[in-house]
């Protein structure tokens, strides 16, 4: 009787043991899982005739850019961000075609202008700047000075036939 009491204190104490570390690993486990409390992007605005792109985001998110090439476009990631209800994609005419916005992968709100193939700017032209900081949320503005954008050359027709015709002006 005396050797089942001496075994039964060990088994009891290795069990609280056990219960800990699965506690512990469980509650590891869930922070882990668990997604951050990211912000949302509350607004976005394009003004095609200076070609600036503004942002508004909750207090805290700084924006990034790229340049991507082929076709050529503005890329402006906002991390720790979720999509909010703002509007998706947006078509233009001009230097910019397109916005879209979209939820490039959890936690990272990706806008992408795409531009026109005959517009032309240099990577130091387009910038990334704080426009407004109160204590809800920043406003950021992409852009600089108006990309510049070369409407498409018309080619001209000949009209062989016209000038071929008997009725056709003749210069003397």
């Amino acid at each position: 009787m005396q050797q089942g009491k001496h075994w039964g204190k060990p088994l009891a104490i290795a069990s609280v043991y056990s219960l800990f570390w699965r506690g512990m690993a469980g509650l590891v486990l869930g922070l882990l899982v668990a997604p951050a409390q990211a912000a949302e992007l509350i607004a976005w605005q394009f003004n095609p005739s200076t070609t600036e792109l503004e942002i508004t985001v909750p207090n805290g998110v700084t924006p990034r850019y790229f340049i991507l090439a082929e076709p050529a476009r503005i890329v402006v990631d906002l991390p720790n961000t979720e999509l909010g209800a703002v509007t998706a994609e947006q078509a233009y005419s001009g230097a910019v075609r397109q916005i879209r916005v979209n939820q490039f992968e959890p936690g990272l709100t990706r806008i992408v202008l795409e531009l026109s193939p005959s517009a032309e700017f240099t990577a130091g032209q387009v910038e990334l700047e704080q426009v407004t900081d109160s204590p809800q949320s920043d406003r950021w503005g992409v852009g600089g000075p108006p990309l510049f954008f070369f409407p498409p050359k018309k080619k001209k027709k000949k009209n062989t036939a016209l000038e071929r015709s008997p009725w056709a002006r003749q210069t003397v």
